[in-house]
């Protein structure tokens, strides 16, 4: 059986830098794999259960499904014996039942459970969190802090974020209908799970364009035939913007700005974090980190983390002015990316949700949201203070170096932490 990272990266739904950074979260935390894939976010909970299907050679179970099991099915499963195969019921008919199984290849679980029900087995695939879920749900076994942060964030998407547009009135001009790709993808094709498995067409020519709300799942219906083609047409995309070299080298108008009148060397990510270091003003902190990233995305903003908002700060980029940035307020009343990250999210990569909440951010950038962001915490120690975005306006981000981009804004937290100490010191 092959793994699931190679059915990712196969399908175009995972990259294989991302691939490793999450192999490496998987051995720093433990869990699954797929389950560090959704909490990095750099793949969707329906690609994730279609990849977990096509792995393992059975239908993967709908998530409203297993949300919505009747209690005479699962009750055909004693809550102790669903606990230790890790196993709930999802179906059942006069001689047979559906279980969603986190570990189909496993045969002693299969005989047990085949053995305890008294009728035949139809294994589904399902992710470890949403069967944690289910579990907590139907018999009583807590899922951990971890899965639960995963889940609310997931079913914020899936449910509450999808409904919550509703209240507030028509999306500004420019912007698509809310429930765009990352709350309400459009459906993956399904896999003919009697032994062919169709590819699904990629992600990035899927997400591209997507003008009205019923226009993309038709789009993702059409793109199915001619996927194997895709591959192909996705080269005269990257070379418009190659990968970024180690140095990136500022205009001398912005050298002179940053070095108070003198012109370095080209400066790179490791030289930023040196002169983070030394730098004793917040506002000056700021300044350095978005020149230094202006060079890489089209678009850099850092918000400022308060009590109850998040507010614009600063930032640079094409239509952007100090004036527009700071009338900007995104309240965490209300379901955001920036709550997502200040209860506990590494960060965000991919398309803006469609939310009320994100409208003042919508208007800052012109109505028009490119097809994805990047969204960095900064946090001094637990306590998310800023958040810095990145954009590249109309282009997707699939080339950023991440860890670098976290590095150096580590370096940012450390300096403001240190003039949040200076100051502390001045007025005493």
């Amino acid at each position: 059986m092959r793994k699931l990272g190679e059915h990712l990266l196969e399908l175009g739904w995972l990259q294989r830098g991302d691939l490793l950074r999450a192999m490496n979260h998987q051995r720093q935390v433990g869990g699954r794999l797929g389950t560090c894939l959704l909490e990095m976010g750099v793949v969707s909970e329906p690609e994730l259960l279609h990849a977990l299907g096509v792995q393992h050679g059975i239908e993967p179970v709908e998530v409203d499904a297993l949300r919505e099991v009747p209690e005479e099915v699962r009750a055909l499963l004693p809550a102790k014996l669903a606990v230790r195969c890790r196993a709930v019921p999802v179906q059942a008919t006069a001689s047979k039942v559906h279980v969603a199984l986190l570990d189909p290849g496993d045969l002693a679980s299969q005989d047990e459970l085949s053995f305890a029900i008294g009728r035949r087995l139809v294994l589904r695939a399902v992710s470890e969190v949403r069967l944690c879920e289910a579990l907590e749900r139907y018999y009583g076994e807590p899922c951990g802090a971890r899965i639960a942060r995963i889940l609310d964030r997931l079913n914020r998407q899936h449910y509450l974020w999808s409904e919550a547009p509703a209240e507030a009135g028509p999306e500004p001009p420019g912007r698509p209908a809310a429930g765009g790709a990352e709350m309400a993808p459009p459906p993956l094709p399904r896999p003919d799970f009697g032994g062919r498995f169709g590819a699904p067409p990629r992600r990035a020519p899927a997400a591209a364009g997507a003008a009205a709300p019923p226009a993309p799942p038709a789009r993702r219906e059409a793109a199915a035939p001619p996927a194997p083609a895709a591959p192909a047409a996705e080269p005269p995309v990257s070379p418009a913007r190659p990968p970024r070299p180690t140095a990136v080298t500022l205009s001398e108008t912005e050298r002179a700005s940053l070095y108070g009148g003198h012109a370095p060397a080209p400066l790179t990510y490791a030289d930023a974090e040196v002169r983070l270091a030394e730098i004793g003003d917040r506002d000056e902190a700021a300044r350095l980190l978005v020149g230094f990233l202006r060079q890489e995305f089209d678009r850099v903003l850092l918000f400022a983390v308060r009590r109850d908002a998040t507010h614009g700060w600063t930032g640079d980029g094409d239509g952007l002015s100090a004036e527009r940035i700071a009338a900007v307020a995104i309240p965490f009343t209300r379901p955001s990316i920036f709550l997502n990250l200040r209860q506990g999210s590494a960060f965000h990569l991919g398309p803006l949700p469609g939310l009320p909440a994100h409208r003042p951010l919508v208007a800052l950038l012109g109505g028009e949201t490119p097809e994805e962001c990047l969204l960095l915490p900064v946090r001094i120690g637990e306590r998310m203070v800023a958040a810095l975005w990145c954009d590249r306006a109309g282009d997707h981000l699939g080339n950023i170096d991440l860890e670098a981009l976290r590095r150096l804004v580590d370096s940012f937290a450390h300096t403001l932490e240190r003039c949040i100490l200076l100051k502390r010191q001045a007025q005493t």
